[in-house]
């Protein structure tokens, strides 16, 4: 199935970049009248596909890929996701969408309003 190439494949190639900077950057004014950027592999440590997320209120939740903190106290902190989309609201079918899930990083890349 091509999803789970391109997801194995990405992993793989986000884990070949383990300890080198992958900045980001996003402007959508949907999102903020600010653009926000950060580094995707800071502070990751492991990279795991199929990541499943237990919640309280009992909805589980599958990342595609996952991006890991070094364990603290035997678990590992989620510090970025990527969800891998068969079809785009723009391109329609058949073309593979990444969404990183950059809220996630919120609280741990330290956000800046960058200067136009």
């Amino acid at each position: 199935m091509i999803h789970h190439r391109c997801r194995d494949t990405l992993a793989d190639a986000l884990r070949k970049r383990l300890g080198t900077p992958l900045e980001w950057f996003i402007a959508d004014p949907e999102l903020s009248e600010f653009p926000f950027r950060g580094d995707l592999l800071r502070g990751v440590e492991e990279i795991q596909t199929e990541y499943h997320i237990a919640t309280p209120f009992g909805k589980d939740y599958i990342l595609d890929v996952a991006l890991l903190s070094p364990e603290v106290r035997k678990k590992r902190i989620i510090l970025g996701g990527i969800e891998l989309e068969l079809h785009h609201k723009n391109w329609g079918s058949g073309f593979i969408s990444f969404q990183f899930l950059i809220l996630f990083r919120a609280s741990s890349s330290g956000y800046r309003r960058l200067e136009s």
